[in-house]
C-alpha cells in the first residue's frame, strides 16, 4: 500500500533529521492511525 510506505518514509526522514521526541510521537500516532484505517479497509 503506497500510503503506508509513504508515511513510513516520512517517519524515517523525521528520525534521520532528528526532530524532538514530541514530534516523533506525533508522527508515530499519525502513522499508526493511517495503518489501522488501511488494515480495516482491507
Amino acid at each position: 500500500l503506497p500510503r503506508i510506505s509513504a508515511a513510513l518514509l516520512l517517519v524515517l526522514t523525521a528520525c534521520l533529521v532528528g526532530f524532538d521526541s514530541q514530534t516523533k510521537l506525533l508522527f508515530y500516532s499519525i502513522v499508526k492511525k493511517a495503518t489501522f484505517r488501511d488494515m480495516n479497509a482491507l
